[in-house]
């Protein structure tokens, strides 16, 4: 999508062009309407310089989902982060009281993430305790 001030310029370097090339030999006519293309065509190119350099200068950042929203998101039902507190509650059971701890299989993951929530948040406080009493 072009900005306005281009699709004016783009306009305005068509018509002048238009015109200096309909004016033929009447170079008093030919020769301000290929200036003026010339200038508004060099105008435009400075100015989408210019705002490609301002857009380069803009840091872009993906926006950041606090881990405490995606845990939120889990505990009231997303399956997607329910995911991530299981594996989260994995991490952290491994790096504390169980480094031996094996990975879940896939049926064991579906099987939890596809509680109800009460259940799940249940089951989540379970495990919650049984890391702190082992810490």
């Amino acid at each position: 999508m072009i900005s306005a001030t281009t699709g004016v310029c783009l306009a305005f370097i068509v018509l002048t062009t238009g015109i200096a090339i309909a004016a033929g030999p009447n170079l008093a006519l030919a020769v301000p309407a290929g200036a003026a293309a010339v200038v508004l065509a060099m105008f435009l190119g400075l100015y989408s310089s210019a705002s490609l350099r301002s857009l380069e200068r803009r840091p872009h950042r993906a926006p950041e989902i606090r881990p405490s929203f995606r845990i939120h998101r889990g505990l009231v039902g997303d399956p997607i982060h329910r995911e991530e507190v299981l594996l989260l509650l994995d991490r952290v059971e491994r790096a504390g009281p169980n480094p031996r701890l094996p990975s879940r299989t896939r049926s064991e993951l579906v099987r939890i993430m596809s509680m109800e929530t009460p259940e799940f948040r249940r089951y989540v406080a379970t495990r919650l305790d049984q890391l702190e009493r082992e810490s």
